[in-house]
């Protein structure tokens, strides 16, 4: 038994860490706390910024002061919508002058990887307990912004507010990781154009256990091995440090005094016509939308979608159903069926780690370290 636990804390751990790992080697932005000036591009003590600068996002930093030069901060949500271990959501509770939480939605940039009709009726569960959470505990509500990119809806945020600062996590998708570099120089451009001296936070260690550059495996090394093989991983990971222990959420987070408009969650994330499935997706089934949504929402309880849920499943996948793991995971055509005694083979954590409301630190601390 002992053996088995070992091996399924393995998988998940390698499930938690390296979810993109397979297509690295990756060039990861290196950029953190880079100020820029747009009255006249240059930054302060140093030359102006090239365009090939800020294309490859590795404009270098300068010392910073907290909280900009007087505007408020914009928390940038993206795989990360939670407020417990989110290190870029502790760093902006530092601002002076005011945090605006914000989560953009722009699924045509997402293209081939947007969120299809069952990933939009979960996410819209994931905003409204975000929301709820900002704003319960807070008081500070979740602003929601429709847009054919991100940097159009911050470039709008910016404009109407005045912000001088974003803040937000490093997601490492391949993908994600070039838009990220080609969104630092529009937003460069945008700080510019509004005559503001700016800085942007990209923070690091919110995603993932280890990131990919840190266990990146030489091609050719194993006959046959990838990242979805267990034994080369974790001969990667046993010469890396313990990973960082999680960090409790910001005790406050200051209110800006600003007033934006925010978009209704339903209506932006699910658009439906009463039908079975997204009005906007190619494939269309019968029957109502009520029935569609409850069936698979209330496979994950009435909790579904919440970070409670999240941590109450890990809970009792930890607990009771990890012992099962071994003996079961190869077996296409198990059911996971969930209930309050657990009881089901796999993890069923996919759509809370999807949208980052699963915190992968306390998942590997609770039962990795807890266990010597």
């Amino acid at each position: 038994r002992a053996q088995s636990m070992v091996t399924a804390v393995g998988w998940l751990t390698l499930l938690l860490a390296t979810s993109f790992a397979s297509r690295i080697p990756l060039k990861i932005i290196s950029m953190s706390s880079t100020r820029y000036t747009g009255l006249s591009g240059v930054r302060r003590g140093q030359s102006r910024v090239s365009d090939a600068e800020k294309e490859r996002g590795r404009v270098r930093a300068e010392p910073r002061q907290h909280g900009g030069r007087g505007g408020p901060v914009v928390m940038w949500f993206r795989r990360d919508l939670r407020v417990e271990d989110n290190r870029a959501l502790v760093k902006a509770a530092e601002a002076k002058h005011g945090i605006i939480p914000l989560f953009v939605w722009s699924p045509e940039e997402e293209r081939e990887s947007a969120p299809g009709a069952a990933a939009r009726v979960w996410l819209r569960a994931v905003l409204e307990d975000l929301n709820k959470t900002l704003t319960e505990r807070y008081s500070n509500p979740l602003i929601v912004r429709t847009a054919a990119s991100a940097a159009e809806a911050l470039g709008q945020v910016i404009k109407e507010t005045g912000a001088t600062r974003i803040i937000f996590n490093k997601v490492h998708e391949p993908s994600i990781i070039e838009r990220d570099k080609n969104l630092l120089g529009k937003l460069h451009t945008i700080f510019q154009d509004s005559g503001l001296v700016a800085e942007i936070d990209q923070v690091d260690g919110s995603h993932v256990l280890y990131t990919p550059k840190m266990i990146e495996m030489p091609v050719g090394q194993y006959r046959g091995g990838h990242w979805g093989t267990l034994t080369p991983f974790m001969r990667s990971i046993a010469k890396l440090p313990k990973p960082k222990r999680p960090i409790p959420p910001p005790r406050t987070l200051p209110r800006a005094e600003v007033n934006l408009s925010s978009s209704a969650i339903e209506q932006t994330i699910v658009h439906w016509d009463g039908e079975w499935g997204d009005k906007n997706s190619p494939m269309r089934w019968g029957g109502p939308v009520s029935k569609w949504e409850s069936d698979m929402m209330g496979r994950w309880g009435s909790d579904a979608g919440t970070e409670y849920g999240g941590r109450e499943r890990m809970r009792m996948f930890l607990e009771i159903d990890l012992g099962r793991y071994e003996a079961t995971r190869s077996n296409a055509d198990i059911r996971a069926e969930l209930s309050s005694h657990g009881h089901s083979p796999v993890s069923v954590l996919s759509p809370y780690l999807r949208w980052g409301q699963m915190y992968k630190m306390e998942m590997y601390i609770t039962r990795v370290l807890s266990t010597g």
